[in-house]
């Protein structure tokens, strides 16, 4: 992905609400803007490697649109996977930590 930016095609069209999209990257550090449809666009500043961010969006639709801005000479960054969902604690998981923190 380059400055001219990109959309990214989702596997259905979600309804309008506050949603958080989950992208999955590889590449130099850069500011990251994105959208889902019609909705704002957010920035994020990626630190350099393979990592995860998560973006709150509000939006519809079935794309995200995407541009990464790096400094002039930067390799692209390599996006391998966007999911747009709900973020929420898994009711039967385990709490992390295990042990309260006391302070």
């Amino acid at each position: 992905m380059t400055s001219s930016g990109t959309s990214i095609p989702l596997e259905g069209t979600l309804y309008r609400w506050p949603w958080t999209a989950r992208l999955a990257y590889s590449g130099p550090a850069g500011r990251l803007s994105v959208r889902f449809g019609q909705g704002e666009s957010r920035s994020v500043v990626l630190p350099p490697g393979t990592h995860l961010v998560y973006v709150p969006l509000v939006g519809s639709g079935s794309a995200v649109s995407a541009r990464f801005d790096a400094a002039a000479g930067s390799k692209p960054l390599c996006v391998a996977a966007v999911a747009v969902g709900l973020v929420y604690p898994d009711q039967a998981g385990r709490a992390i930590p295990v042990a309260p923190v006391n302070g």
